[in-house]
């Protein structure tokens, strides 16, 4: 275990090393490369952008260029390194991973909320995120907002994913990628954009295989993007209408038992070969931003999604599931924004109304056979407000979002089940930033509360047989109190720390009946509390770095008896790692040519299942990627490769009654491709 211990901190040390070695042996007579002035949409809908300095939280911005060199499937995996991060795939497979912030484990169900221009894609029964459906290569940005997200509306305990989509330029562009690799892995991406009169459009369509890295864990994505807009004025109108369309079959290869592990990390874990998933998705989206006289403009997004999705799967415990679901959400949000500087303090309000209607139609033709219908309607009103006390120094700010939210479940089968449960919430958020006057360094320090709540999911209220169902479930809520600051020095450098603490009080969690049975109950508190820090440089032309960390503390609050035993006050929330370490470099020492190399450190965690904190713990691991490109004219060759060092570890792993069992990561891999990038073929 030292030596393990020891050969991590080394790897660390000499990337660590490197990276600071390359950024002070650089010249400063070089032409500068200003590290980019962050901005943010801190509103519901992207309206008015604000400087990041004001806003008293932290947001991490990834952009299209690290997006698009990440080579990433999904977009956990563009986020991995990202402090705060609970990342694992328990299915057996890279495109259904789950992704949480700040301590959630997304166990039971998931706290982050995860938005793709304007519109909320967790799902409605479960709050799980498909994240095989989202178009990662068509991505333009992604923000990362974590902590209670009060505006963004229920379910954001963890915090906020933002996600926007890419659009035509002024210049006609097109790109061409073809690319393979281990485990089978075929990726063919194009995509073309511009300018038409006075239209822009994207079209991006994306075809990915694989065999996988086990048995039974084959994949085949296919996703097509295409966004219309149009800009009259500026500022004036500005209109964008897209479309996407996701097909797509993933084998699951599920969790091996331990010594299942040990003969054969590649085997399937399941009894029979066919555990799969498959989803058609048609998804629609208008977004409209309008300035308007006096200050003010008016952001609106309606959107419609139809997704069907047919599952098989066989239990270790015996039995099949064999289920057909179809997902129809629509609505709406209606947002105006009011900026003016009345004696030099510029004052932001904000407000705005939300409306989503889910219709959930699910049979398992199984042997545990259910036929259930979910109409669920959610309502939400909010406002915020950015207020200069002290211009462009002191800033205050506050808000809050009135949510309703009614679920009517019908059960086929089984009318007597049949039910309506309605939750409304209010959440307020109230936050104070100082920013330094001396414009270098330039520091803002900042204090933030914020409260937030989740509604019980279907699966909570009315469980399957035998367990019993509690329809008087109460919604979980949250309180989060935040202290951070933010540097800058000059063009390269820029560092972030955030100390946080978020506590959860009405936690549902599953409690035992009987020897056999059990219901879920709102029992005790939670707490999530933890440090994150965020180092980021570039020099001129040749190298840029960051360094990531996290410390995060996830505890029960109470004494409390669930099914897998008798859980203390102190005891660890499964699957939270309290370290985590992401760095990582890339350098361009010759005209078009850059290597990156990044590492990503995650410590040990108590196994899904094990509440008591009585087993032994998932070991820590340490994984090292590299990518090597070079770009000449419009010709990109790119070699990336991942777990370079071939390490041997496990993400997640659950404590049942007959054992452990748990989900091995792959080995070392590469991925090959070329690009081919044209821009102003036509006028």
């Amino acid at each position: 275990m030292v030596s393990k211990i020891l050969r991590i901190w080394l790897l660390t040390g000499v990337l660590t090393g490197f990276v600071i070695g390359v950024a002070w042996a650089q010249e400063k007579t070089e032409e500068i490369v200003h590290l980019p002035k962050v901005v943010v949409s801190s509103t519901r809908l992207l309206d008015v952008p604000l400087d990041l300095r004001r806003y008293p939280g932290q947001v991490r911005v990834v952009t299209e260029e690290e997006i698009e060199t990440s080579g990433a499937r999904t977009v956990p995996e563009v986020l991995q390194y990202q402090p705060g991060i609970t990342l694992y795939e328990q299915v057996g497979n890279t495109f259904e991973p789950t992704l949480e912030l700040r301590g959630f484990s997304g166990e039971p169900v998931t706290t982050t909320t995860v938005i793709l221009d304007g519109v909320r894609v967790n799902n409605p029964d479960f709050s799980v995120v498909n994240f095989d459906l989202i178009p990662v290569e068509d991505l333009e940005r992604i923000e990362v907002i974590p902590g209670t997200a009060s505006v963004f509306g229920k379910n954001a305990l963890a915090g906020v994913v933002n996600l926007q989509t890419k659009r035509g330029g002024p210049v006609p562009k097109a790109k061409l990628e073809v690319a393979g690799g281990s485990f089978g892995r075929q990726r063919y991406r194009g995509s073309i954009s511009g300018p038409v009169g006075d239209f822009d459009y994207y079209l991006g369509f994306t075809q990915q295989f694989e065999d996988g890295f086990r048995a039974d864990s084959d994949a085949d994505v296919k996703r097509l993007f295409t966004k219309v807009g149009r800009r009259i004025g500026n500022p004036g109108t500005d209109v964008t209408l897209s479309y996407l369309f996701v097909d797509d079959r993933i084998e699951r290869a599920g969790s091996l038992r331990e010594d299942e592990l040990k003969q054969d990390r590649t085997q399937s874990g399941n009894l029979d070969p066919g555990d799969s998933t498959e989803r058609t998705l048609h998804a629609g989206t208008l977004n409209l931003r309008q300035h308007l006289p006096a200050g003010f403009s008016v952001a609106l997004n309606a959107f419609i999604r139809d997704l069907d999705q047919e599952s098989f799967d066989v239990f270790r415990s015996g039995g099949t599931s064999e289920t057909k679901t179809d997902i129809i959400t629509g609505g709406g949000t209606a947002q105006v924004t009011h900026e003016a500087t009345p004696s030099d303090h510029r004052n932001v309000f904000v407000a705005g109304v939300e409306y989503t209607q889910s219709n959930l139609m699910s049979i398992d033709s199984g042997s545990f056979p259910s036929d259930r219908k979910i109409d669920e309607h959610v309502v939400g009103i909010y406002f915020q407000e950015s207020f200069d006390l002290i211009p462009e120094v002191l800033i205050v700010s506050g808000g809050g979002r009135y949510d309703w939210d009614r679920i009517e479940f019908t059960d086929r089968l089984d009318r007597t089940k049949d039910s309506t449960k309605t939750f409304e919430r209010f959440s307020p958020k109230a936050g104070l930033t100082w920013i330094a006057t001396d414009p270098d360094p330039e520091v803002a320090v900042y204090f933030s509360y914020s409260e937030g709540f989740r509604t019980p999911t279907v699966s909570e209220l009315f469980a399957f047989a035998p367990f019993s169902s509690n329809p008087d479930l109460e919604a979980p809520t949250s309180r989060t109190y935040e202290v951070g600051t933010r540097v800058r020095l000059g063009e390269y450098f820029e560092g972030t720390l955030a100390l946080f603490q978020i506590d959860l009080k009405d936690d549902i969690l599953f409690v035992p009946t009987g020897p056999f049975t059990g219901l879920n109950e709102n029992v005790g508190k939670t707490r999530r509390r933890g440090v994150e820090l965020t180092l980021r440089g570039r020099n001129p032309t040749l190298v840029e770095w960051f360094i990531n960390y996290s410390y995060i503390r996830a505890t029960f609050e109470e004494d409390v008896l669930l099914s897998s035993g008798q859980v203390r006050e102190g005891n660890d929330i499964p699957l939270v790692p309290r370290h985590r370490l992401g760095v990582g470099v890339n350098v361009s020492p010759l005209e078009g040519l850059t290597l990156s190399l990044t590492g990503l450190y995650v410590s040990d965690r108590i196994f899904s299942g094990d509440e008591p904190n009585l087993d032994k713990r998932l070991d820590d691991y340490y994984v090292m990627n590299a990518r090597a490109s070079y770009r000449r004219g419009p010709l990109t060759v790119f070699l990336q490769g991942e777990n370079i060092t071939d390490t041997e570890y496990e993400p997640w792993g659950v404590l049942t009654g007959v054992g452990r069992f748990l989900s091995p990561a792959p080995g070392a891999s590469f991925l090959a491709g070329v690009t081919l990038e044209f821009s102003g073929f036509y006028n």
